[in-house]
């Protein structure tokens, strides 16, 4: 009880120490607990050596075994030490720390110009709660320098009595260097195992082994394996079969491959029944079978799941839009946001759990490296697929490419309709601007970001302008533009399909939007305004309904392309 109370006055710091030799000893410790919080005081974790020496004379661990009911911290600073720990052998170089947290089984089994220090300890709180555990899993890691000359000073200071305080403090100092090193030993591993990821990523169809990416990190093979299967929750060959699964899957789903033995060459197999019978390992059935069975599908954004929805199959999970809840009953009400799960938007554990067969999402996705040990995830990308070839692909996951074929002509008939009303009604085309508006900006888009923009340009023959082209529209989907740089952008026709904002003529003087414009009106036509003052003469449409625009999925395009025609040809 006496050393407790010592190491916890070693603790406080050297002005409380002379508060004590000047007062009565209760009286300081009254003190002391009157200017903290005693109740965090009391449930802490305190931490008290009790035995210390050093290796080269340690005669406790001979050649039988030796039980250590409470936790220890073994530090070589020389030599090596070959140990058995409950059973399993473990070689302790120079340099490294061993931390145990339980009752084991030690026994030395050699040593090699051994030098370092033994340290057994306890933990303790003043209220009798479960003192907590350093962390310890019995597997050595590399110590700091500064670690080793901490643990030789503590164990030269322990065996002095008189120096006891010295030494509780030194050992405070011990726990805190162990804990930095840990972390900083962490960050390492964490740094060269991510560039051996990227590079398994990169090449598991080729043959690599472990001695290999070892090498390649610059780490033993062993302390390859044990980061490796600590950080990944997986061994390295179960990683690499996990990849080529996933790709495997991919492929069938996408229907690249002809044959098993044509698909076991692409990932790295030896042939089609060897990669049989790992798919059925990993997946629970043959390919085939897989290939057959209706899909459990999880969809990411909106579009991608309103093509779910179109093609009569309901996802496992999804984000439901509020147009989307006006037009199907029956969905999920905690759904309502687009899926990123690496930036927090979705948990990885609530999607492990509803088992999907496949993730898809656009471009991206698939770097996404915890997606990978749920399900194969398809990207399917945004600015390099129309809305037609997103749903054939979807279609082909979900086996429902003849409704998907289905929905496409009875668009296509309804385009080919609008497009002859359209030659009667304006003859010539002519440039479009899809605008949305918001209080500090406006955003306008190409033909691959929604808001009717793949209508009008791709179906219904109008043109964007060069000026939004010359500024990368196509390639990054939309271009943000400052409201009072508006009247600088030309074309014949400008559609607002949503407002966030009520906006001033004056920030349009010249481009010919009307000054009546209400945010809340759902369709307006403004003819262009005459006068010595107006620059363009541009027909404005503005449709406020940024649920209905801001899709491309096959309700959505339908609607908006009913609103257009209704619009342009009155």
């Amino acid at each position: 009880m006496l050393s407790m109370l010592l190491f916890l006055l070693s603790s406080i710091g050297y002005n409380i120490l002379r508060m004590i030799i000047k007062k009565s000893f209760v009286g300081a410790l009254m003190n002391i607990l009157n200017k903290i919080n005693v109740e965090a005081f009391s449930s802490s974790t305190y931490y008290l050596p009790f035995y210390a020496c050093s290796l080269s004379y340690m005669t406790e661990l001979g050649t039988s075994d030796s039980q250590f009911i409470d936790p220890f911290i073994l530090i070589v600073t020389g030599g090596e030490l070959l140990l058995r720990i409950d059973g399993s052998e473990r070689l302790i170089s120079c340099g490294s720390i061993l931390c145990a947290e339980r009752r084991v089984q030690l026994q030395i089994l050699d040593r090699q110009l051994l030098r370092g220090v033994f340290i057994a300890y306890r933990g303790f709180t003043f209220n009798n709660a479960a003192p907590e555990q350093l962390p310890g899993n019995g597997i050595p890691r590399p110590c700091s320098q500064r670690t080793m000359t901490l643990a030789h000073q503590f164990e030269s200071v322990w065996m002095q009595p008189e120096q006891r305080i010295q030494a509780h403090r030194l050992f405070l100092e011990l726990l805190e260097q162990i804990q930095l090193d840990k972390e900083t030993t962490e960050a390492t591993a964490h740094d060269w195992l991510h560039g051996v990821l990227e590079h398994i990523h990169r090449h598991y169809g080729d043959e690599l082994t472990r001695e290999q990416l070892a090498l390649l990190a610059g780490v033993s093979p062993e302390h390859f394996s044990r980061v490796f299967h600590k950080q990944t929750g997986r061994t390295f060959s179960t990683y690499i079969n996990l990849l080529r699964i996933r790709d495997v899957q991919r492929r069938l789903l996408l229907g690249q491959s002809s044959s098993l033995h044509d698909l076991a060459s692409k990932v790295g197999y030896k042939d089609g029944f060897y990669l049989s019978r790992k798919f059925k390992q990993l997946v629970g059935t043959a390919p085939t079978v897989f290939l057959r069975k209706p899909k459990r599908i999880a969809a990411s954004n909106y579009n991608h799941t309103a093509m779910l929805l179109a093609l009569e199959v309901q996802p496992v999970m999804g984000a439901y839009s509020s147009w989307m809840r006006m037009h199907y009953s029956g969905l999920p009400q905690n759904q309502q946001r687009e899926l990123s799960w690496s930036t927090g938007h979705g948990i990885y554990e609530e999607l492990s759990q509803l088992q999907p067969d496949v993730i898809i999402g656009y471009e991206r996705m698939s770097s996404d490296k915890k997606l990978a040990s749920i399900a194969p995830v398809i990207d399917v990308p945004l600015m390099r697929m129309d809305w037609r070839e997103q749903l054939c692909v979807i279609a082909d996951i979900a086996d429902k490419r003849r409704e998907a074929e289905r929905i496409l002509e009875q668009y296509n008939e309804r385009v080919v309709l609008g497009n002859a009303l359209l030659d009667k009604r304006l003859g010539r085309r002519g440039s479009v601007i899809m605008w949305e508006i918001h209080a500090d900006c406006a955003y306008a888009f190409g033909s691959r970001f929604g808001r009717a923009g793949h209508i009008m340009y791709d179906d219904l023959g109008f043109q964007l302008p060069q000026q939004l082209i010359q500024e990368g529209v196509q390639t990054a989907g939309y271009i943000r533009v400052p409201l009072e740089r508006i009247h600088r952008y030309s074309a014949d026709y400008m559609i607002i399909t949503s407002m966030t904002c009520t906006p001033q003529f004056d920030l349009f003087a010249g481009v010919g939007i009307c000054s009546s414009i209400e945010a809340g009106l759902t369709s307006t036509v403004c003819p262009a305004p005459s006068g010595p003052e107006t620059v363009q003469h541009i027909r404005t449409i503005v449709f406020n309904q940024f649920d209905v625009f801001y899709g491309f999925d096959p309700l959505s395009t339908q609607k908006q392309l009913e609103l257009l025609l209704g619009s342009l040809i009155s």
